[in-house]
C-alpha cells in the first residue's frame, strides 16, 4: 500500500511529468541513502535550476520532500543531520512502489480491463482514505472501503454532539469579548448599510463578520511548529510522531507530533487536541483545531452551526443566518464568510465529497463549493456509489430524529428542502473565491497545492500578464519597460512612451506582496504581506518564433533592513542567471540560444515583513526603480 500522500499526489501528473520528478526524487534519496554523511546532499536551492523546473511544477513533489523529512530553511529545502532516515527509506521505497503502479496503466487494453473486473471497484478509495482514518481501519480489505466512509460519517456526526454541552458553551462564551463585539457590529452596521442596527437580520450577520475577525485575529494562532520556551527564535525540525500522554488522549489527542530544537535539543511535543474544550486553552493548531473551536464559539453564541468535512483535508463551519434563509461557509482559518468557490477556484482543489453535520443531521454539501459539477461527480464515481452514500446519510439522520419534537422536524424539513434547491443550482460567484490559501507556511502550501499554483507549474494570481513587444518594437529589435514607485506606473519606452498604471498591471504573477504607501515617512515601496514568510512577484516577456533573443539588460533596486533578504532571478526556458542583491543591480546576459521568453523574478524574505523592500522611492519624486530591456534579431 502507498500511505503517502505525496506519492500518491505524483501518480496523478501525467506520464511524462512523473517520469521527471520520479527520477528527480530517486536521485536525491539515493545520494543520501548512499552518503549519509555528505552535507552536500542535504540542501536544494529553491532557486536552483533543478528545483524550479524538476520539483516545483509538479503535484506531490514538495510534499515527498516535506514527508522524506526536508524542512524548509530560508532560501533551500534541508535535511538536517539530526533527522533519522527511516522516513526518506519509506519514501523512497513507496516511490519505487508507485513506479510499478503506473506501469499498470500501460497494459494492453485487454489484459487491463481483466484487471478491473478482477479488482474490487473500491481500491482507490482505500488508497485515499488509508490516512484519513485510524491505523486499524487501514488494515482492512478493500472490499470494506464503504465501511471506511460509514465510519468517518458517523464519527463526524457524533463529535459534533459535543457542541451541544451547555457547560461547554458557557465556558466558551467567557473568553469571547462580547460587549466590545457589539459595538464594533453597531459601528459596521452604521458604516456599511445605513440601516437600523437593532436589526435582527442585519445584526446576525454583521456579528458574524467581528467574530471571525475578532478569533482569526485576536483568539487562535496557527502553528507550524510548536515553539521552544527556552529558544523561541531557534529553528525546530521534526522527528515524527511520538507516543501519546493519558492526558493527551483524554482531549482526543491520539497524534502528537515531535520536533526537536536546533539550538538547546529540547524534544517539543504538539499533541491534535481534538476536544473544543482543550482548544478554548491551548488557543491553537492547524485547520482541524481551527474549524473545531470556532464551530463551539458560534453554537455558544446561539447560532445554528454545522462543522464541515472536506475529504481533500480541509474543515470548516458553516452558519445559518435566518434572514437570508441559508447557510454560510466561514472558514475561520482565512476570515472568509460566503465565498464557498474559494477552495476549488483559488486554492486548486479537486473536490469529491464535503459533508457538512451537527448533532440533528448530516448533509453532502459538495454541490454548494463547486461550479465542475461532473468533474466532481467522475472523481465520486471512482470511490463510492452515490445511491450507497445517500442511503447511508439517510439512515443517520433517520436515528438522530427519533427523539425530535415534531415541531423541530418540521423546521429542519423545510431547511432541508430549501437547501436542496440551492444545492440544485449551478454556483456563478465571481470574486474573492479565487485567492489561494494564506494560513500555514509557505512550503505546507505549495506542498498541499493550496496557494495559487496551478498543475502546470505556472501561478495562478490576481493578474498574469505577459509583455509582448509590438509591431514596432518587433522592427526595432528593442523592448524597454521601465517602472516608478512613486507614480506606481509602468512606461513603455520603445512604444510610445505607453504608460500603464499599477504596480500589478504588466506582473506576471505574484504571491503575498503588496503596495506600501508611508505616509509618515513620505516612502512607497513593494513588500511582503503581514504573517507571510516569502513574498514573490515576477514579470514576463514572450517574443514571437521569428525573433531570436540575444540579450537582456536589467537594473533593479531594492532596499533591506536589518535581517531582510531580497533574491533577484533572471530565467528563461533553458537558462538560469542569479542578479546579485543591492541598491542598484545591472546585468547583461549573453547569447540566449534561441529562447522565446524570459521571466525576472524577485523573492523577499526575512524575519520582519517590511525590511525586504522593492523599488522604495520617496513621494515626491519620479525615480526610476525597475528597468528592463529586452534585444532580439530577426531570424
Amino acid at each position: 500500500s502507498m500511505d503517502s500522500e505525496g506519492v500518491q499526489a505524483l501518480i496523478r501528473n501525467k506520464e511524462d511529468d512523473f517520469k521527471i520528478v520520479l527520477n528527480t526524487l530517486y536521485k536525491i534519496a539515493r545520494n543520501i541513502l548512499q552518503n549519509p554523511l555528505e552535507e552536500k546532499f542535504r540542501s536544494i536551492k529553491i532557486v536552483s535550476k533543478a528545483f524550479q523546473e524538476k520539483i516545483l511544477p509538479f503535484d506531490g513533489a514538495i510534499q515527498c520532500l516535506l514527508e522524506m523529512g526536508f524542512k524548509e530553511d530560508g532560501d533551500r529545502f534541508t535535511l538536517f543531520s539530526e533527522t533519522k532516515l527511516d522516513d526518506l527509506e519509506e519514501i523512497y521505497k513507496q516511490l519505487m512502489n508507485a513506479e510499478k503502479v503506473t506501469l499498470k496503466k500501460n497494459l494492453s487494453p485487454s489484459l487491463k480491463k481483466s484487471q478491473e473486473e478482477i479488482l474490487p471497484r473500491c481500491v482507490n478509495v482505500w488508497r485515499f482514505y488509508c490516512k484519513k482514518v485510524p491505523f486499524y481501519w487501514c488494515k482492512l480489505h478493500i472490499g470494506f472501503c464503504s465501511s471506511l466512509i460509514s465510519f468517518r460519517l458517523k464519527s463526524h456526526l457524533r463529535h459534533t454532539a459535543m457542541y451541544e454541552n451547555k457547560s461547554l458553551q458557557q465556558k466558551a462564551r467567557a473568553v469571547i469579548p462580547i460587549v466590545e463585539l457589539n459595538t464594533r457590529t453597531e459601528k459596521r452596521l452604521r458604516e456599511e448599510t445605513n440601516q437600523d442596527f437593532s436589526e435582527f437580520s442585519n445584526y446576525q450577520y454583521c456579528f458574524l463578520l467581528e467574530l471571525l475577525h475578532w478569533f482569526k485575529y485576536e483568539f487562535f494562532t496557527w502553528t507550524n511548529q510548536p515553539p521552544c520556551t527556552s529558544c523561541p527564535e531557534s529553528e525546530k525540525y521534526s522527528i515524527g510522531m511520538l507516543p501519546p500522554s493519558d492526558e493527551d488522549l483524554l482531549w482526543g489527542a491520539s497524534r502528537v507530533e515531535g520536533y526537536t530544537c536546533s539550538n538547546c535539543n529540547k524534544i517539543l511535543r504538539f499533541p491534535r487536541y481534538n476536544h473544543p474544550e482543550k482548544l478554548l486553552e491551548t488557543r491553537t493548531g492547524r485547520c482541524g483545531e481551527w474549524a473545531n473551536c470556532f464551530t463551539l464559539i458560534c453554537k455558544s453564541m446561539a447560532y445554528d452551526a454545522r462543522h464541515v468535512l472536506d475529504w481533500t483535508d480541509h474543515v470548516w463551519t458553516e452558519v445559518f443566518i435566518v434572514s437570508m434563509d441559508r447557510w454560510l461557509h466561514c472558514d475561520s482559518c482565512e476570515n472568509v464568510c460566503d465565498k464557498p468557490l474559494m477552495y476549488e477556484q483559488g486554492w486548486n482543489k479537486k473536490l469529491s465529497l464535503i459533508v457538512a453535520a451537527d448533532h440533528e443531521h448530516i448533509v453532502d454539501v459538495t454541490r454548494r463549493y463547486t461550479r465542475d459539477v461532473n468533474a466532481v461527480e467522475i472523481r465520486r464515481n471512482k470511490m463510492f456509489d452515490s445511491d450507497w452514500l445517500k442511503s447511508t446519510i439517510r439512515e443517520l439522520n433517520e436515528t438522530t430524529r427519533l427523539s425530535m419534537t415534531q415541531a423541530r422536524k418540521e423546521k429542519l424539513r423545510n431547511r432541508q428542502l430549501n437547501e436542496e434547491k440551492e444545492l440544485s443550482s449551478v454556483k456563478t460567484e465571481t470574486g474573492g473565491e479565487y485567492e489561494g490559501r494564506t494560513s500555514g507556511s509557505l512550503a505546507w502550501r505549495l506542498a498541499r497545492g493550496e496557494t495559487d499554483k496551478v498543475k502546470d507549474g505556472k501561478s495562478k494570481m490576481e493578474t498574469c500578464e505577459v509583455i509582448r513587444p509590438s509591431e514596432d518594437e518587433i522592427k526595432s529589435g528593442m523592448l524597454t519597460l521601465e517602472y516608478s514607485s512613486s507614480l506606481d506606473k509602468y512606461t513603455r519606452i520603445t512604444d510610445n512612451n505607453k504608460s500603464y498604471d499599477g504596480w500589478k498591471s504588466l506582473v506576471y504573477c505574484h504571491q503575498d506582496v503588496m503596495k506600501k504607501v508611508e505616509q509618515d515617512w513620505k516612502q512607497t515601496y513593494i513588500c511582503r504581506k503581514e504573517d507571510t514568510s516569502v513574498g514573490y512577484i515576477s514579470w514576463r516577456v514572450e517574443l514571437p518564433n521569428t525573433c531570436l533573443l540575444t540579450h537582456v539588460e536589467l537594473c533593479v533596486k531594492d532596499s533591506v533592513f536589518e535581517q531582510g533578504h531580497v533574491s533577484w532571478l533572471l530565467t528563461t526556458d533553458k537558462t538560469t542567471h542569479i542578479v546579485k542583491s543591492g541598491k542598484k543591480n545591472n546585468t547583461r546576459t549573453p547569447y540566449f540560444n534561441n529562447n522565446q521568453f524570459k521571466l525576472v523574478h524577485a523573492f523577499l524574505r526575512g524575519e520582519n515583513w517590511q525590511h525586504a523592500q522593492l523599488f522604495r522611492e520617496p513621494l515626491n519624486t519620479s525615480e526610476i526603480s525597475f528597468n528592463v530591456k529586452v534585444l532580439w534579431k530577426q531570424k
